[in-house]
């Protein structure tokens, strides 16, 4: 009983390792430096193991190495030679009782080694690396202490076959977009973060890779007064709308003077002096339409402004940015359309599984919706919005009706407004058929 108590204590230094090793290279290192701020001198032990992988490694083969052969040696010497002159009390089996006694201790160790000396001490270092970790960091890091020359021997043999191969002997990697969006998912399925918390994370990431003209409020949808135009009519335009901001004009908005500011619009009671509205403009703020929208921000606070012109390359007004446009990239519509297009969802799911979006939402958030990849055209710059994609597609300025197929779903023109693509129906198909029934729109869908 001796023999099996001492193999059964080898076996578990073996898991100890075994655990070790997993738990060490598998904990978050954002997790463990939280706990080392906090005092924890597990974490602290742990991060000084991980920061130097090649001699933690070393000093775990070490130990699973040398329990290795203590325990084939002592089996051996042991269990093997008592099984063996058990067997050869028979006299089929004297002539084999040597290879069958090895065999057997072969057998026995090897699967005791296997399930409790790597497979359950691995699966509890995954279940609470951290934990683990901070658990078992300090005792490895006596023992890489005391097998310190042989360390470094395996250590610096390792590095030198490496630098030969040359690959970098450094573990040290930056966390890539894609594996930042998957952590996030993952902490909000597992309870650490609510959906919308994990839906503004998303969208700060995506808009990282906007520019202004993504954000923008267009052209077509920007009211703006003309100077041309009485001071009275202007003064009617200004006090019945809901916006607070004006690009102002004379004959054409590419023609800018300024912005005019609602609240400068204010007349004392009686007042009935002419309106000098050139007087009130103050200088617009100009910015072009590939400017990444984070920029946007700065200079908004250079300028103590939160309201921009968007102008191209030869100068002429596309459209007009808020800080409420970008604030709404990240948060969803804040519902105060004081400055842009009129509050309304970018689209509504339907109870047959199609989708009616707006034409201009943004085309990257339509991907994510669809569950798309990366769409054609879209890299080089040739369309912004569904609608964009939707012309490019067909090729021509749709008309209403008109329809395509593309990754199985069925794109629908369902609205113009005059020129724009206003409303497209997006239906799920069976990727080997052409048709698809729909059911009837409902106008007040939107």
């Amino acid at each position: 009983m001796t023999a099996f108590a001492i193999i059964f204590a080898l076996i578990l230094i073996n898991g100890f390792f075994a655990m070790s090793e997993l738990a060490i290279l598998s904990s978050r290192k954002l997790r463990l430096k939280s706990l080392a701020r906090k005092g924890s001198t597990g974490a602290k032990a742990a991060l000084a193991l991980s920061a130097s992988p090649t001699r933690f490694l070393s000093t775990v083969q070490i130990g699973i190495t040398l329990v290795g052969i203590i325990a084939g040696a002592f089996g051996e010497a042991t269990i093997a030679r008592s099984v063996q002159r058990w067997l050869e009390h028979f006299p089929l089996l004297a002539h084999w009782a040597e290879p069958i006694s090895f065999f057997i201790m072969v057998i026995v160790i090897g699967y005791l080694t296997l399930v409790l000396g790597e497979l359950i001490p691995k699966r509890i270092a995954l279940v609470s690396p951290e934990r683990t970790a901070t658990f078992l960091a300090l005792p490895m890091q006596a023992l890489s202490v005391v097998a310190a020359p042989f360390v470094h021997l395996l250590s610096f043999s390792t590095d030198s076959v490496l630098r030969l191969l040359r690959l970098s002997t450094s573990t040290e990697h930056a966390l890539t977009e894609e594996e930042f969006v998957g952590l996030i998912e993952e902490s909000r399925r597992s309870g650490v973060f609510e959906k919308q918390e994990t839906d503004m994370m998303r969208n700060v990431m995506r808009l990282g890779n906007r520019t202004v003209g993504d954000v923008m409020t267009p052209r077509t949808e920007i009211l703006w007064l003309d100077l041309n135009h009485p001071a009275e009519e202007l003064h009617t335009r200004v006090r019945e709308s809901a916006f607070t901001r004006f690009p102002v004009g004379r004959g054409n908005i590419d023609n800018l003077i300024g912005v005019l500011e609602a609240k400068n619009m204010v007349r004392p009671l009686g007042d009935q002096e002419p309106l000098d509205i050139e007087s009130l403009l103050s200088k617009p703020l100009v910015v072009p339409e590939s400017m990444p929208a984070l920029n946007l921000l700065a200079e908004f606070r250079t300028h103590a402004n939160a309201f921009a012109l968007v102008a191209d390359e030869f100068g002429a007004i596309l459209g007009a940015v808020t800080s409420d446009d970008v604030l709404q990239s990240i948060v969803g519509d804040t519902g105060h359309g004081t400055d842009a297009r009129s509050a309304q969802p970018n689209y509504v799911q339907r109870d047959d599984g199609s989708w009616l979006i707006c034409g201009s939402m943004p085309i990257d958030e339509t991907r994510d919706l669809l569950h798309l990849d990366t769409l054609p055209g879209e890299t080089d710059g040739h369309y912004r919005t569904l609608a964009g994609f939707v012309m490019v597609q067909l090729g021509h300025l749709p008309a209403t009706g008109e329809k395509f197929t593309f990754a199985s779903f069925l794109f629908e023109v369902v609205d113009m407004d005059g020129n724009r693509v206003d409303k497209i129906l997006v239906s799920p198909v069976n990727p080997t058929s052409r048709a698809v029934d729909l059911a009837p729109l409902d106008e007040d869908e939107f």
